[in-house]
């Protein structure tokens, strides 16, 4: 429903003809937008479902008793909520059809490369050789092909 709703407010953000595109393209792209808005969307819930009680904001450390997941889709991507994150704002941006979305997954895709590493390094001390097998095995943004 929420998608629809960014169809018809599709008007009002087309201020500066410069960061919209073409019109001839308008509709096809915002079903584009919509399905990559929802793909982020849902990656992300999928991705929230399996980390469970063991994700927390880095500012209130670990749990105790807690343990690497590997399995869903943390099991083809290793930060997928960075990766929900950019997609969704390519979504919303080709769905809006103005480029200012995008300019803010752009910062994420920035700020996400010196976050990771700083993760993965506490997440090495944490979990030792059982983090370094999983990343050697799942990809840092996109899956492993082989």
């Amino acid at each position: 429903m929420s998608g629809i709703l960014f169809l018809f407010l599709n008007r009002y953000y087309r201020t500066l003809e410069f960061t919209t595109f073409s019109l001839l393209i308008v509709s096809f792209l915002q079903i584009i937008g919509l399905m990559i808005l929802y793909f982020g969307s849902g990656l992300l819930a999928w991705a929230l479902g399996f980390a469970g009680e063991y994700l927390r904001p880095s500012i209130s450390g670990v749990c105790t008793e807690h343990r690497l997941i590997q399995n869903g889709p943390l099991s083809i991507v290793r930060h997928t909520y960075y990766v929900s994150y950019v997609l969704i704002l390519v979504g919303l941006s080709v769905t809006l059809a103005t480029l200012w979305p995008s300019v803010f997954a752009l910062y994420v895709i920035i700020g996400m490369g010196l976050t990771t590493k700083a993760e993965e390094e506490q997440l090495i001390k944490l979990f030792g050789e059982e983090y370094q097998q999983y990343r050697n095995r799942v990809g840092w943004f996109f899956p492993r092909l082989l």
